[in-house]
């Protein structure tokens, strides 16, 4: 990061952005008369330079500035280059400023404090029920209208997203868990990812549902599930 002018109203590489050129520097003289007249002029109060502490090269004239210089070279000839960087004559003194430094108030730093420490987050965890005991009572309208779902023989799958596809919620029991995967084989969707329907009550529907997911010699429990990629299309609202 480029060093920043401290002379007052001056702000020199103080908004620099990494990448671009930066303003040159020029760092206090060693000389403790040279010295005084520098510190004269930026007037400055209650200022001591430091090996930190620079002055821009806006505020020294051209005739102070030395861009080039020469070499010596075979025959006695001297070859003449200009310099990167300009330099500072012996005996230059800072005399251009755009704000007069005697009338600007220099702002004082504050003091350092530490930063306060946040409270910690409480985590707060929220567990989804699976199923609820409610869903099992029987109802034989509800039966009625399961008997026009299957699953298909092989996964069609999922919905797109921006086809409007939606479960009908009076054919199948639609559950969100994270704790629910699908019972059909080598099927390795849950519930975090996908809906999860649940098989259905009415016993002829559900060894349909068995019988086109393959697995004859299974018994399904409470908690069995098909994840949406088996169904087809057509059973979803449109």
């Amino acid at each position: 990061m480029p060093f920043k002018c401290v002379v007052p109203g001056c702000r020199s590489n103080y908004y620099h952005v990494r990448g671009t050129p930066s303003i040159p520097m020029m760092r206090f003289p060693v000389d403790p008369d040279l010295l005084s007249k520098w510190l004269e002029a930026i007037c400055r109060k209650d200022f001591t330079p430091t090996a930190y502490s620079h002055v821009c090269i806006r505020h020294f004239p051209e005739d102070q500035l030395i861009w080039h210089e020469y070499h010596k070279r075979a025959y006695g000839f001297y070859q003449r280059s200009r310099r990167r960087f300009a330099k500072l004559r012996p005996t230059a003194v800072p005399s251009i400023f755009e704000v007069d430094p005697s009338t600007h108030k220099v702002r004082s730093r504050l003091p350092v404090t530490k930063p306060k420490t946040k409270a910690k987050c409480e985590i707060l965890t929220k567990y989804k029920v699976a199923f609820k005991p409610e869903m099992w009572e029987e109802s034989p309208q509800k039966a009625d209208e399961e008997e026009n779902v299957v699953p298909a023989k092989r996964p069609r799958g999922r919905p797109r997203k921006h086809s409007n596809f939606a479960p009908k919620k009076n054919d199948v029991e639609i559950i969100k868990s994270e704790f629910v995967s699908c019972c059909a084989l080598g099927c390795p969707n849950t519930s975090e990812s996908y809906i999860m329907n649940c098989l259905p009550r009415d016993s002829k529907l559900k060894q349909k549902w068995v019988e086109k997911i393959d697995r004859l010699d299974w018994a399904p429990d409470d908690d069995s599930a098909l994840c949406e990629v088996h169904f087809e299309p057509d059973s979803w609202d449109v």
